[in-house]
């Protein structure tokens, strides 16, 4: 990492009645970019062409072979391995090097203003990101012409390579969108959740366990087993007169190990715990106290699951 990466955030504040001058609108809008580079990185991966950035021939408009003069780059976006936004509001055109192995890379700059290309007696291609090209011909980008490099540059994304032997090669690198997890919570019925004893044939009776149905969610079986999350929900009476209200217990409760998509068994440990208020730990584990004080549980879950990790995103780029 750079030292651009390594620089501090800072949070900007001003106070009634200060005269803002124009490098305090610029150290807030360099504040703002690195939070909004480290959320795409973090969050999104985005690294590669999220959309457009097509090279083609520019005298046939079609895929690069070998011979071709000159290439276009349609108008696009991409982003490097840093978050940064990648800006081609115009097609460009590069010479390709008639000598030696060269990979045409875009890489990230500071924003300037460009006008936009003569026209050109060539076809043009349909720019394919008309909300990039509607920012007034401010580009983030700069196409160049490297050594093809051994492993993914973080400052660029490769988009063709041309070597001598008359390969060419068009990379593939294009960025996913963000698949949201899917989130889905539920509860058993307070009187109607179907507990037993939890037995451990070393040690005997521990608590009280029960299983507990997700399939009303529709996690789907090849995203993974969902990261579930649980904990008791207990209403008791407290007086004759009183309304029901939840009454602390030191039980410990978890999710078992086994749990797939559409269930999980949901574990309370109650040995040692007072059942009743000013009535000594249980002990001896009496099953039956248990069961019946556990008409006043009630399981309530959460469950998460991700859509695409990033294992089958990396399977996908490398063509498994």
């Amino acid at each position: 990492m750079n030292a651009f990466d390594r620089r501090a955030l800072e949070r900007v504040r001003h106070l009634p009645g200060e005269r803002l001058r124009g490098r305090d609108f610029r150290a807030q809008a360099a504040i703002d970019d690195q939070l909004r580079w480290w959320h795409n990185r973090a969050l999104h991966q985005a690294y590669g062409v999220a959309t457009g950035m097509e090279v083609r021939d520019s005298a046939t408009m079609k895929r690069p072979m070998v011979g071709a003069a000159a290439v276009e780059i349609s108008p696009g976006v991409a982003y490097d391995a840093y978050g940064r936004e990648i800006i081609s509001p115009f097609p460009v055109r590069r010479a390709v090097p008639k000598i030696g192995d060269w990979t045409l890379v875009v890489s990230y700059r500071m924003p300037v203003r460009v006008e936009p290309p003569p026209p050109s007696p060539a076809p043009q291609l349909p720019a394919p990101c008309p909300w990039a090209c509607d920012i007034g011909g401010v580009t983030t980008a700069v196409f160049t012409w490297v050594p093809p490099p051994a492993a993914p540059s973080r400052d660029a994304v490769s988009l063709v390579t041309f070597r001598a032997n008359g390969e060419v090669k068009v990379h593939t690198t294009f960025t996913h969108a963000m698949a949201r997890p899917l989130v889905a919570s539920g509860e058993t019925r307070l009187g109607f959740t179907p507990w037993i004893v939890w037995k451990v044939a070393e040690v005997g009776s521990l608590g009280l366990e029960t299983e507990v149905d997700t399939s009303a969610a529709l996690f789907a079986p090849e995203h993974g087993v969902p990261c579930y999350f649980a904990w008791l929900n207990e209403v008791i009476e407290v007086g004759q007169d009183s309304d029901k209200l939840p009454q602390p217990r030191g039980f410990f409760g978890h999710v078992a190990p086994g749990a797939d998509h559409r269930r999980f068994t949901f574990r309370v440990l109650m040995r040692n715990v007072s059942l009743t208020h000013g009535e000594a730990a249980n002990r001896f584990g009496d099953t039956g106290a248990w069961l019946a004080f556990g008409e006043h549980l009630q399981v309530c879950w959460l469950g998460v699951q991700c859509l695409t990790c990033l294992k089958d995103l990396q399977a996908e780029d490398s063509g498994e």
